[in-house]
């Protein structure tokens, strides 16, 4: 669609109009003369608290504001957040790993960083991958991870490089 007219005279020629700005969506880049009819990109997104009814030219994500927590006692406040109506958690920080002793059921606010694994003896008190043996009093690793030797949680690629390490080992008795 050709935006741009032929008006103004400029040292003998005549100067093509249109929008000038190149980050206009009808942008002419033959344009000389700017016309004051720049289509500027907007927010089309009819969830975002910039949305414009009568915008035609989409900005895509970067040109919206989401709504966010901006009520700074929510535990999910986001300090950058640009426009409130975003859904706001009160609810008890916990951590959602059911092993740990600050263990919390939909709180709405759960936090890994926040998992508290201090409380041996007891369950959740020794960590991924280990388990609290009350025979022994201490902790252990658990028998569903037993080749978990670097007591990560899992058995990775460390742990089988350990295990290369012992190969034509010889046991003794």
């Amino acid at each position: 669609m050709c935006t741009a007219h032929v008006s103004q005279r400029k040292g003998g020629f005549m100067a093509i109009e249109g929008c000038t700005d190149e980050s206009a969506c009808n942008y002419d880049p033959f344009a000389v003369v700017d016309n004051g009819n720049c289509n500027l990109p907007a927010c089309l997104n009819p969830e975002a608290c910039n949305y414009d009814t009568d915008a035609t030219c989409d900005g895509g994500l970067e040109a919206c504001l989401m709504p966010s927590c901006t009520d700074p006692l929510a535990c999910n406040f986001n300090p950058e957040g640009t426009c409130g109506e975003g859904e706001c958690y009160y609810g008890e920080i916990g951590c959602d790993d059911p092993s740990v002793c600050n263990y919390v059921a939909d709180t709405g606010c759960v936090s890994s960083t926040s998992c508290d694994y201090s409380c041996c003896p007891g369950p959740g008190c020794c960590g991924l991958g280990m388990v609290w043996s009350s025979v022994e009093g201490k902790c252990q690793i658990s028998p569903n991870c037993r080749y978990d030797f670097d007591l990560s949680g899992h058995v990775n690629l460390t742990d089988f490089l350990e295990f290369l390490s012992h190969f034509d080992d010889y046991c003794t008795q």
